[in-house]
């Protein structure tokens, strides 16, 4: 006989395919992939409770010995362990649902919406107008001609004049120095020899044309007169000198009132152009600021619009690919509720295979073990039933009656009311192989171990343990 190694939940491998393929013989209808999953644990746990071997879900020597018959720890009952032979029959399961498994094309694929951005690499752009490059050229000219510092054309005649009033040297008069004195005196010494001689000739002639001491006299007294004469002019010349100073003075003072406004009129004439220059700038200045605002409010008004067009554009495209994708899902959701219905359908059908399948191995089992203790007792009848009498073999320290009638008495204590498999699972004073087959019985008799016939198995259990 081949060996095999230990199979479990979430194993895979050939072990496993063998495993599928075993099973399958009995009829479970399994998927021969080598993946140890919830169906196949299934299968294994329902034909080892079939075969009297632990129910544990895992594959080990005594399952492999039962599947492959070369029997385990548990084959046979020689040994006193309860086991069915293999006269007993299983139930091969036809699939009807194999092949109509429904299948899913998606009548969308290559069909989802795509963008086309309509919109690429038309965004406006900021563009200045004329009008408006026309003010800021103007602007730069008229900053590139920024009147310069003022110069005065008269400040230096004006310092030349106050010069010559600040050093101006106060008014002195010296006759002797005075070019009109000396004309003067030019004269009356001219007018005074003349009138010296003019006299000593007029006293001469009156002594008969001899000097004398007389006319000398006489004509130095003329010329003295004379010159006095020229000594009263001196106060009349002083005057006028002093007037002259004084007119030089005012003229000095005129000419530089005359500088002055001149120099007024022409910063006069500095401050309007340099006015005039800052109004003009201040002009142009605001109105290219105000060309540049309503030129990029345009454009910002432009922009807006073409963001509002795209993303228009796009949300138009983002609800055709919603309902695109709503009706796909709906497409397919069709389907899975389709898929759904086939596959509750099938494990329907299934689960009332299994469920058939294992009543009626029960039946086989109990009539088995019913006609091996007839055998054994010689056909001779007891107390009880054939029946009955079957359950004298030994299962550990008790016999299988004792036990029958131990889960008898749980279940019929606890009916309606709490779960007996709990109190069973609580007993002490039973080992793991009697539990398991209470556990077991207990559970046919409270319909859970899917026999759709529970009631007769209750039935039956009154009739042999009833009085207990």
């Amino acid at each position: 006989m081949a060996s095999y190694g230990t199979v479990k939940y979430g194993s895979r491998g050939d072990e496993v395919s063998q495993l599928q393929t075993m099973l399958n013989q009995y009829g479970y209808g399994l998927a021969v992939d080598g993946i140890f999953g919830d169906k196949t644990l299934a299968a294994v746990k329902q034909y080892q409770q079939s075969q009297g071997l632990s129910v544990d879900g895992i594959v080990g020597g005594n399952t492999w010995g039962a599947l492959t018959g070369g029997g385990g720890s548990s084959g046979g009952s020689a040994g006193g362990t309860y086991s069915p032979t293999g006269t007993v029959g299983y139930v091969t399961y036809a699939d009807q649902y194999a092949g109509a498994k429904p299948t899913y094309t998606d009548m969308y694929a290559g069909t989802q919406p795509t963008y086309t951005d309509p919109y690429a690499g038309t965004q406006p752009g900021y563009a200045p107008s004329a009008e408006y490059q026309a003010a800021l050229d103007e602007l730069s000219r008229l900053e590139a001609g920024k009147p310069g510092a003022y110069v005065s054309g008269y400040q230096a005649q004006i310092d030349e004049l106050l010069s010559k009033i600040q050093n101006r040297e106060p008014f002195q008069y010296d006759f002797n120095a005075d070019p009109l004195y000396q004309q003067y005196k030019g004269n009356y010494t001219q007018m005074g020899k003349q009138s010296m001689m003019d006299t000593m000739g007029n006293a001469a002639a009156l002594t008969g044309g001899y000097g004398n001491s007389y006319a000398a006299t006489a004509g130095n007294q003329a010329y003295q007169q004379h010159l006095q004469q020229l000594n009263s002019v001196i106060p009349e010349l002083y005057n006028s000198a002093h007037q002259a100073y004084r007119d030089q003075g005012a003229d000095i003072y005129n000419q530089m009132g005359l500088l002055r406004g001149l120099e007024g009129d022409a910063y006069g004439r500095y401050r309007d152009d340099y006015g005039d220059w800052q109004n003009e700038r201040g002009y142009y200045y605001g109105k290219q600021g105000d060309l540049y605002s309503r030129d990029y409010n345009e454009y910002l008004t432009s922009l807006n619009q073409w963001n509002e067009d795209r993303g228009f554009d796009y949300k138009q495209y983002q609800d055709e690919l919603a309902q695109w994708n709503t009706n796909r899902n709906f497409d397919y959701g069709k389907y899975m509720d389709e898929y759904g219905m086939w596959s509750a359908d099938r494990e329907y059908a299934y689960k009332a295979a299994l469920d058939n399948q294992a009543q009626s191995n029960w039946n086989q089992e109990y009539q088995l073990a019913a006609q091996q203790a007839s055998a054994k007792s010689g056909g001779s009848g007891g107390s009880k039933t054939a029946s009955a009498a079957a359950k004298s073999d030994m299962i550990g320290d008790k016999t299988m009656a004792e036990l029958e009638a131990k889960v008898y008495q749980i279940w019929k204590n606890n009916s309606g009311n709490n779960d007996p498999t709990k109190t069973l699972s609580g007993l002490s004073g039973y080992t793991a192989k009697q539990k398991e087959y209470m556990l077991a019985l207990m559970n046919t008799l409270v319909g859970k171990s899917g026999m759709a016939e529970s009631s007769s198995v209750q039935n039956e259990m009154r009739k042999l343990y009833g009085g207990v």
